[in-house]
């Protein structure tokens, strides 16, 4: 039996908002590559000692303005990826007190305000070890912090945790976010959580802003298994309350240990870089020289191959995004042609489950997500360079 129109209709509606979800996610991808390129470098600079004060100030400027670009490339990666359902939760017991602080201290750094007080109200009778996912609710935290501390110009911003009644296994946990700022029309509220809104757009042109940061908050809480809502009135303030099920736990799973970003732990190790945006690779390449690696760096996949015919190399990186030969097919014939057994890492943006997949049938180890951070590098050469048996 043929489908009826409304079904034809539901079909390509669903078609529509899929190519979409997948060309934001490219474009985003595409745009951000550079534009970390831009910041890591300006951050570079600034840490030169023999810059005049001028050009100090210069820099600065450039560095924030890049980073704010990110934050907001950064809201329209997510909201592709959630919106593709391409978002896995990894669950394990952390210290919620822990994450709050670490959150509020980073949050107000970047919202420097001295006339907000921000405060966190988190009873000594509620359990501070639980059990979630960290990586999320920081997310949802510092998404909601921010937003509070935008909106408020004087008084103050309190992060509220309660404990609610236990239903089965779970126990909810309340975090609220509660602020004296400018508040929220309440013919506005209902579709505060929709994507591209804010109240209104003179707050949107005040204040800035994707209008996508609550609805990215909202879908991460949702898919925890909670829920948020909020309650506010023009001029007098808002609290934003998450509601999550959570499980307490005795002790914290303790995440990889960390290496010094600074320490040349990898002197010796020969690296071979691979990527076409000259950008990502001097940054990539920076931070593996500052490691103590021996690093070459190439802009195609020929031109990595030719390297390997010559040299011998402890760990390879890869672009997958690159022209003429990506990054999945240069690895193929390293593996194929070359008979290369060195491990190859993925350098990409593309971290979904397809594409991991997609990069470990073409015969690479792992991926390390773009941008690139020092701490994720300096374990990536623990674990595939130090011990490589582990």
């Amino acid at each position: 039996m043929g489908k009826t129109m409304s079904e034809h209709r539901k079909g390509t509606a669903s078609a529509v908002e899929a190519s979409r979800a997948a060309l934001l996610a490219t474009v985003g991808h595409e745009i951000r590559t550079p534009m970390t390129g831009v910041r890591s470098v300006a951050a570079l600079v600034l840490e030169e000692g023999n810059l005049t004060e001028r050009q100090r100030t210069l820099l600065d400027v450039l560095h924030r303005s890049a980073s704010s670009l990110v934050t907001i490339l950064d809201d329209l990666l997510d909201y592709a990826r959630l919106d593709a359902e391409a978002v896995s939760l990894e669950l394990r017991a952390f210290d919620l007190a822990e994450v709050i602080d670490d959150v509020v201290t980073l949050v107000t750094a970047a919202h420097p305000n001295e006339r907000v007080r921000v405060r966190v109200d988190f009873p000594d009778h509620v359990p501070r070890i639980v059990e979630q996912d960290p990586t999320r609710v920081r997310q949802v935290l510092a998404n909601l912090l921010s937003n509070a501390l935008k909106f408020t110009r004087r008084g103050s911003v309190t992060v509220r945790v309660r404990q609610g009644e236990a239903c089965g296994e779970a126990t909810p946990i309340l975090l609220q976010i509660v602020d004296t700022g400018i508040g929220i029309p309440a013919d506005r509220i209902p579709r505060l959580f929709d994507a591209y809104t804010q109240a209104d757009v003179a707050t949107a042109r005040r204040y800035g802003g994707t209008g996508l940061g609550l609805t990215i908050a909202k879908h991460l809480v949702e898919l925890m298994g909670g829920s948020m809502h909020v309650d506010s009135r023009q001029g007098l303030g808002s609290i934003f309350t998450v509601t999550l099920p959570v499980k307490f736990a005795d002790a914290v799973t303790e995440p990889t240990q960390e290496l010094e970003p600074d320490a040349a732990f990898a002197a010796g190790t020969r690296a071979l870089l691979v990527d076409d945006d000259i950008l990502s690779r001097v940054v990539a390449e920076e931070m593996l020289c500052a490691f103590g690696c021996d690093v070459v760096a190439v802009e195609d996949g020929a031109s990595a191959l030719d390297a390997l015919a010559e040299q011998r190399f402890d760990l390879v990186f890869v672009d997958c995004q690159m022209p003429e030969m990506d990054g999945y097919e240069t690895v193929r014939r390293m593996r194929e042609q070359l008979g290369l057994q060195t491990p190859v890492l993925a350098m990409t943006g593309d971290i979904d489950a397809a594409d991991v997949a997609k990069a470990r049938a073409a015969g690479m180890n792992g991926h390390l997500a773009k941008p690139v951070c020092p701490n994720d590098l300096a374990e990536v050469l623990r674990r595939w360079v130090l011990t490589p048996a582990a």
